[in-house]
């Protein structure tokens, strides 16, 4: 097991290093969401497509 440090200077380090993780963390899950709503927005897109297409053919 670690020992838990408590040294002001450890503390901070701890603490810079943690919110380095957290802000990698979110920077995945921000390219994670705009990511859906690409893949969402095409999605909505063709099925635009095939629609006006379907209601093209039936005029």
């Amino acid at each position: 097991m670690k020992k838990v440090r408590t040294a002001g200077a450890d503390n901070s380090q701890l603490v810079a290093l943690h919110q380095r993780r957290y802000m990698h963390y979110n920077s995945f899950n921000r390219k994670d969401t705009i990511i859906k709503y690409i893949q969402i927005s095409v999605a909505f897109f063709i099925t635009l497509l095939v629609l006006s297409g379907l209601y093209g053919l039936s005029k």
